[in-house]
């Protein structure tokens, strides 16, 4: 776990940098595929910054609701919540899958046509994992394998790289689809790829806040 380092006297947090880093690498390589494919698609940078904010939005308030009786009641409305750890993937990803629903409605555009998000969202999701391991949060249960890593007092599952590597692996695989032209396959894979990722690592959880 490093979760931060000091330099010049202060602190810089890996988590938000490494959240930083993927929203930027978001926007090049969204803006990479559509400039490739020669793909209309309006107000680039407004749809990103409204992106942001609604699956902040949707993640943050689904890990208050999931994680409701743990925590304090009124814990949604302080600041420390927004700014600080508690994220929901799926809440995020649901947030997010709206909003850029009624956006491509909006427009009239075809839906086919993004077929590539989901390599840009399972390669941003692989290295935000190993933000997660460097924070120290979403950890596993007890190890006593060889790469076991000490967390929290005890040797567990490095079960954040365990998924980590599972997206670069999966992001891998849709790009390989995309540039077969086998672009209706994508959705469906990300989608029961990840969900079956995330079900057999679940058993390897350890961090009850966010569930096991």
């Amino acid at each position: 776990m490093l979760p931060f380092i000091e330099i010049f006297g202060g602190r810089v947090y890996f988590y938000p940098l490494i959240l930083g880093i993927i929203w930027g690498l978001s926007y090049r390589l969204f803006n990479s595929f559509v400039e490739k494919k020669r793909i209309y698609f309006p107000r680039v940078k407004f749809f990103f910054i409204c992106l942001f904010l609604v699956s902040w939005f949707f993640s943050k308030v689904s890990f208050y609701l999931s994680s409701f009786g743990q925590v304090t009641s009124n814990l949604i409305f302080e600041t420390s919540f927004w700014l600080g750890g508690g994220l929901v993937f799926y809440g995020g990803f649901i947030g997010a899958a709206l909003f850029f629903y009624l956006y491509v409605k909006y427009y009239k555009l075809e839906f086919t046509q993004f077929s590539f998000v989901p390599i840009i969202l399972s390669f941003g999701h692989a290295l935000g994992r190993f933000g997660c391991f460097l924070a120290g949060c979403c950890y596993g249960d007890h190890c006593d394998l060889p790469w076991a890593v000490y967390l929290h007092g005890d040797s567990r599952h490095p079960v954040q790289l365990y998924e980590s590597l599972g997206l670069f692996l999966l992001s891998g695989i849709l790009y390989r689809l995309y540039k077969n032209n086998k672009s209706s396959f994508i959705i469906w894979t990300y989608i029961l790829s990840y969900a079956v990722l995330r079900f057999a690592l679940e058993f390897f959880r350890g961090d009850e806040l966010r569930g096991k």
